[in-house]
């Protein structure tokens, strides 16, 4: 093959496809030949690092080069050789993309011509298309966008959601039929928003496309499936982890949005109350035991204990960690291990092999069975400081987190031998500072928060669909909060650290609200009273405080 050209690829990149989108598929175009598959019919030798890709992308590479009259030969290459073509690519000074700064013959001149001609169509842009020239829908806005996907651009869309997700900081999105049509939902700060809708039959595309990308059955649409995309998007890697299952109207698919590089936020930004912060810190320096982060799905837990491995590492320590997956990438001296369950690597079976390669730290993101919970038990036993989270059930508080144990089969002696603290953590909305207001308590929620009459409050400001509507056309919208009265959310805490007289309520089979009352009568903050801080600084409102206290 013809020795590869940086500059002039460059050219057919720009023309034909986009750098951008060339790194999120992993394809690059390697030589230009004349008469390769036809006599005198020019041909991009176009190199793809998973060539089953090409039922989903194929398509649209050959009729974005017909549009300047050629044709497209495949041809299978490694990721880091496209990688490293695209590098060569990327780095080109304007200078150097200029079509005369080459000195080129033959095919390649011929090509630089037709690169020269105003195309009779334009080059399709990373973005998604829209009927009737529609724009880009913005999630900030005060409504969804009627969207309709064009079929030979799937691919391109696809590629685009998943940049503007993270764009976005999008943490979920949500793609789910209806009788009609497709409905796309995203989640950010924690708040479902309505993105766009489409066909049924764009929907279904974009879900094979979506699953294809996964490494799914994308001819599976009945069973359910799990899959991850990975990407790295502006240097910034990004996990994309996918499910899929069979609803009412049809396949519907959700897809969890992780950025393993991001940086992981400290504890002193975390845990807002000194008094909760400086009793957790005290727990972090025990020379061995289990230490529980508990809480509901989407609390925040694995971003907690990022934060406590990350200040916990001083360089000289042997913390190793079992992920599944693995979610930030931590770095400093922390070894991490994803679960591999297809290949028996179970959270049980790397913990018995932290245990014989000398550990000073064992991190596992999550208890979901006995096993796994006997055996981080019995290497907190042996000498280890372990962490790991909890997804607690009904109440949410630290102390329901000990009769979970009970429900695993766990052993009350085991429980009270090796337990150290359990920190369990909410996330309520943090009040928008701009378009909020202010009022006193009232005597129900003074006697319910424990604070003054006279306290002043935020109030959000949360308007209705009609209300953005029409702030929007008249330019009152709050730019900060878009009209939802938060942004952004908070988290509160509660800490149940293991005392004498808890580890005997915990042999005596005591009920949860018992070992409360006994950590809130050795000061144990509850989830109101830290609630009621956060109201008193005025950083939440009382709903939200209501909110977590009554499920």
């Amino acid at each position: 093959m013809d020795r590869f050209n940086p500059e002039l690829m460059r050219q057919v990149v720009n023309r034909v496809l986009s750098i951008e989108w060339c790194r999120e598929n992993l394809v690059v175009p390697l030589v230009i030949h004349t008469g390769l598959l036809e006599k005198d019919e020019t041909t991009i030798v176009v190199a793809i690092a998973n060539i089953s890709y090409i039922a989903t992308i194929g398509s649209f590479i050959i009729k974005q080069a017909r549009l300047i009259g050629c044709d497209v030969h495949f041809t299978e290459r490694g990721v880091d050789y496209i990688s490293n073509l695209l590098s060569q690519i990327a780095v080109l000074s304007p200078k150097q993309e200029d079509c005369g700064s080459t000195s080129l013959s033959g095919s390649d001149q011929t090509f630089v011509e037709l690169l020269r001609a105003e195309a009779e169509h334009p080059i399709v842009q990373s973005e998604i298309i829209f009927k009737d020239n529609e724009e880009l829908c913005d999630v900030d806005k005060y409504d969804e966008c009627k969207v309709e996907l064009q079929e030979d651009n799937i691919q391109m869309t696809c590629g685009a959601l998943l940049v503007e997700a993270v764009h976005k900081n999008m943490t979920d999105i949500h793609i789910a039929p209806d009788s009609e049509k497709y409905i796309i939902r995203v989640r950010i700060n924690g708040m479902m928003k309505s993105y766009a809708t489409c066909s049924r039959a764009n929907g279904t595309k974009t879900i094979a496309c979506l699953k294809s990308m996964a490494k799914m059955d994308a001819s599976e649409r009945r069973a359910s499936q799990d899959g991850m995309i990975l990407r790295d998007v502006e240097g910034q890697k990004v996990m994309f982890k996918c499910s899929t299952a069979a609803a009412m109207y049809g396949e519907k698919m959700f897809i969890r949005i992780m950025s393993t590089n991001v940086d992981v936020p400290t504890l002193d930004n975390i845990i807002t109350n000194s008094e909760t912060k400086n009793a957790f810190r005290e727990t972090l320096h025990e020379a061995n035991g289990l230490i529980i982060i508990s809480g509901p799905t989407g609390a925040g837990k694995s971003t907690t204990l990022a934060s406590i491995l990350k200040e916990i590492d001083n360089g000289f320590l042997n913390i190793v960690t079992a992920e599944d997956p693995v979610e930030y990438e931590l770095g400093g001296n922390i070894i991490q291990f994803p679960v591999i369950w297809s290949d028996g690597q179970s959270y049980a079976n790397l913990i018995r092999t932290f245990i014989r390669q000398d550990p000073d730290v064992i991190m596992i993101d999550v208890i979901r069975d006995h096993e796994t919970a006997d055996s981080l038990l019995v290497a907190a036993e042996t000498g280890h400081l372990v962490f790991t989270s909890l997804r607690t059930q009904h109440t949410h508080t630290a102390a329901s987190a000990i009769s979970q144990f009970h429900d695993m089969g766990v052993a009350p002696y085991k429980i009270t031998a090796s337990l150290r603290g359990i920190l369990s953590q909410r996330l309520l909305w943090q009040v928008c500072p701009a378009c909020s207001s202010t009022r006193s308590l009232n005597k129900d929620e003074s006697a319910f928060l424990g604070l003054s009459e006279y306290t002043t409050v935020k109030i959000a400001s949360v308007l209705s669909t009609e209300e953005k509507n029409q702030r929007y056309n008249d330019g009152t919208l709050c730019r900060y909060c878009n009209g939802n009265g938060y942004k952004g959310r908070i988290a509160a805490f509660e800490l149940l650290q293991i005392t004498p007289a808890i580890r005997e309520a915990i042999m005596n089979h005591s009920s949860s609200r018992t070992i409360e009352d006994i950590a809130t009568e050795e000061g144990m903050l509850t989830f109101k009273q830290y609630g009621a801080k956060l109201i008193a600084k005025q950083l939440t409102t009382v709903s939200e405080v209501y909110k977590i206290c009554s499920s």
